[in-house]
């Protein structure tokens, strides 16, 4: 037990919770939002990693492409605002439940704003290919970079808000645990796991560097999020427990993505 009386915060099992958030994020960005855009165009799965999304693409328009784009980030931020709102609405009883929902809500919700705020300020990647023949192409830059501002800084605010329910009230220890539940998944997951899965893949200097600007330039707010926090006054806060069941659970997710998702999985030949 800590002075305070709280015992330390349980970090193999916010490790295995941030694998299933990183998990989620991950296949809602590629799989579900690239590849589900892609077969809705009209176009070809050829493979999904943990890093990036192959399509055929061949006869489909510019606009049909650009959907396909897009569908990544407006994935993450339909999820993460699906989360947000189940949170605020009818937010779970316990601690685990809660962190569960909390981290896998904001990973999306930082994943979906920070590319779209980063992707055309620093011309790579989705939105910077969504650009390509838009007129006048400096406002849609400025629209896409200024909407993603918006709801980066929004998400931060919320995040931040949310998270109080599991701090306690003091506050140099109620940062310290906000840095646990954060950093531990940022820099574990998306810093160590996901780029040892890049590795393993057959483009492992495009995947690593795909992996490193999503995984961590796209959840940098996670970094941000316990910065400034100001606890809520006259509660302990719940506490995370450990939880066998979770970290089970972290472990074969692991395997999945190290063993399955680095190397990635080829469709219809591809």
């Amino acid at each position: 037990m800590t002075a305070t009386g709280r015992s330390s915060i349980a970090r193999w099992a916010v490790a295995a919770i941030g694998m299933f958030a990183y998990f989620v994020v991950n296949l809602a960005h590629e799989g579900l939002g690239h590849g589900g855009a892609c077969l809705a165009v009209g176009g070809r799965l050829r493979a999904l990693s943990s890093a990036w999304f192959s399509g055929d693409l061949s006869g489909v328009g510019p606009w049909g492409q650009r959907l396909q784009l897009a569908g990544g980030t407006a994935v993450n931020l339909v999820i993460g605002l699906g989360g947000y709102l189940w949170l605020v609405r009818r937010p779970p009883a316990r601690a685990l439940s809660y962190y569960v929902l909390w981290l896998t809500t904001f990973v999306n919700l930082f994943q979906g704003s920070g590319y779209l705020l980063a992707s055309p300020m620093f011309a790579f990647g989705d939105w910077q290919e969504f650009l390509v023949g838009l007129t006048p192409p400096l406002v849609w830059r400025i629209g896409l970079i200024a909407l993603g501002l918006v709801l980066s800084r929004w998400s931060l605010r919320r995040g931040r808000a949310l998270l109080l329910p599991l701090l306690p009230a003091e506050r140099s220890l109620a940062r310290r645990e906000a840095a646990l539940l954060c950093w531990i998944p940022y820099g574990l997951i998306g810093g160590i796991v996901y780029t040892l899965a890049a590795a393993r893949n057959p483009m492992a200097g495009l995947s690593i560097s795909s992996s490193l600007i999503g995984h961590l330039g796209g959840m940098l707010y996670l970094v941000l999020t316990p910065l400034r926090l100001t606890p809520a006054a006259g509660r302990e806060g719940w506490e995370v427990p450990s939880s066998r069941a979770w970290i089970v659970a972290g472990a074969v997710l692991l395997m999945v993505v190290l063993l399955i998702l680095g190397p990635s999985i080829q469709f219809d030949g591809g």
